[in-house]
């Protein structure tokens, strides 16, 4: 699944298209948000936040999945 993709006609002179970012990673990037404001004041490291950024996301994935 795709976040924000857009359909163009130019894949058929110019071969590319814009198929957005993977849903996943948009899920990431929006608990990225919330949690590199907590990090700087429980001192964690930027690679702690990203690991958890993905962890949110893989739920979100999963709760997503289910709901449907």
């Amino acid at each position: 699944m795709k976040a924000f993709p857009s359909e163009n006609n130019a894949d058929s002179q110019y071969n590319w298209i814009n198929q957005g970012m993977d849903l996943r990673d948009y899920f990431a990037a929006k608990a990225m948000q919330s949690l590199a404001v907590k990090a700087i004041t429980d001192n964690q490291s930027p690679e702690d936040v990203a690991i958890a950024s993905y962890m949110f996301a893989d739920e979100l994935m999963k709760a997503r999945k289910e709901s449907q």
